[in-house]
């Protein structure tokens, strides 16, 4: 004997609730046998389960030209509303046996039986939700307070208030309730992403794409050391972390250099510059075989990053020119073409604080250091401000000048200038040094 199953479409009472609840779902379907014999008995019927949409406890028994199905429901139906004569009835398909389940962040709330709401108002709009802590609420605006059963009423409410799960709005003309809306749908709508800082948000089909629009310039530079905030460290005089080299074969010295030390701070190391030479240090530098590798301009414009310079440094004597700062070559000459920060100048036997372009002074200020040959704190910093150089020895007060400082690449830098070759060669030591240099910010 043969078998053909036949699909068939109900529009319960209950269908209809499932429909009006605005969450949508598919055709309700039960099935029975064919043929020309009767089929009878508990066991025969064909069992459907929609874990865990769908309760699973089905049971029936089923003949020739009768479904199996008595009725379908869902295992955990939403709390919706309805309306009949003018009385509102909120979540009509919970009870004790299918109960509707809100979550609220993992915690679920419970609504097993439904409620009741009639109302007097002349003309007003009922906001019913659920709260995480359970309770089920009819909010209204103003005027008469509506009846509720089952539920509490909640007044000066004009709007859904904000952490609560939504169940729908009852409309109120002329002291009656003419119409609903379920929102309960409104509850699995995926959140809105907005794009923050340096964000960039695309969509295509079903696909979402994120981008970062930082990094040095319009794009990521994995070699920009500027990109984040960093501390480069030299101390002894030497190098630490490959981060500082010296100028070739141009330094003479390397010996012990205690003068203005305390017991406790490390030694500073005493350099000397060649006859017709600079001896600098300098930085970034990697090793004798790979050279130096400038900072992505990070002094310059309109935008700067702050940053600061902070170097234990001596002049050790007074014969020639010796400079801390940044410079835009790393040493030999020109080195100071381009530079900001400290100048010792010998002829006029002062300190200054210094901006240079192309070779020439474009601001230079006398500072209130007077020359000592101790090893003292040199500080050459921007505070984040545009074409300006801050810089202090020690404890002095701090001199700033503004001027437009020139575009390039940059290295920190220290040493002395000898090239005239004229004159007793120049000493300077350095006991240690950091650089200090922010993030980039949104506009840059």
């Amino acid at each position: 004997m043969q078998f053909a199953l036949r699909r068939h479409r109900h529009s319960s009472e209950r269908e209809r609730q499932l429909y009006s609840s605005g969450i949508g779902i598919e055709h309700l379907a039960s099935y029975q046998f064919a043929g020309n014999t009767a089929i009878t008995g508990a066991s025969n019927y064909l069992q459907l389960a929609y874990t865990p949409s769908f309760s699973t406890a089905q049971s029936g028994a089923g003949t020739s030209g009768s479904p199996y199905v008595t009725t379908v429901g869902l295992a955990n139906p939403p709390v919706t509303l309805s309306l009949a004569a003018g009385t509102g009835t909120i979540g009509g398909l919970c009870s004790p046996s299918t109960p509707c389940v809100t979550t609220f962040g993992g915690a679920a709330v419970a609504l097993t039986s439904s409620a009741s709401v009639t109302s007097a108002a002349s003309g007003d709009t009922l906001y019913v939700y659920q709260t995480s802590g359970g309770t089920l609420d009819v909010g209204y605006s103003s005027g008469t307070a509506p009846s509720c059963t089952g539920c509490s009423v909640v007044s000066g409410i004009s709007a859904y208030p904000s952490g609560v799960a939504l169940v729908g709005r009852y409309t109120v003309t002329s002291g009656a309730i003419v119409s609903f809306v379920n929102d309960v749908g409104s509850n699995y709508v995926a959140p809105r992403i907005t794009a923050g800082t340096n964000i960039t948000i695309a969509s295509a089909g079903n696909t979402l794409t994120i981008s970062s629009t930082a990094g040095g310039g319009s794009s990521y530079d994995p070699l920009d050391r500027t990109i984040l905030f960093r501390e480069e460290m030299l101390q002894g005089g030497w190098v630490s972390d490959s981060f500082w080299g010296a100028q070739g074969g141009n330094c003479g010295g390397d010996t012990p250099y205690s003068t203005g030390l305390t017991a406790g701070e490390p030694m500073a190391s005493d350099w000397s510059s060649g006859s017709g030479t600079v001896c600098a240090f300098f930085g970034p530098y990697l090793n004798s075989a790979s050279g130096a590798f400038p900072l992505t301009d990070f002094v310059s414009g309109s935008s700067p990053l702050n940053w600061g310079l902070y170097y234990d440094f001596a002049v050790a004597d007074e014969h020639q020119n010796e400079y801390v700062g940044l410079s835009q070559t790393a040493g030999g000459s020109p080195t100071w073409n381009n530079f900001v920060g400290i100048r010792w100048d010998n002829a006029n036997t002062r300190f200054e604080c210094v901006i240079r372009s192309g070779g020439a002074d474009v601001v230079s200020t006398t500072m209130g250091a007077a020359y000592s040959a101790n090893v003292m704190r040199y500080q050459v910093s921007n505070a984040g401000t545009a074409n300006s150089v801050t810089c202090q020895i020690g404890s002095t007060t701090a001199t700033t000048v503004t001027g437009t400082i020139p575009a390039g690449s940059w290295y920190t830098i220290a040493g002395a200038d000898w090239t005239s070759g004229s004159g007793s060669q120049p000493h300077f030591a350095i006991a240690q040094a950091r650089l200090k240099i922010s993030g980039r910010s949104a506009t840059n």
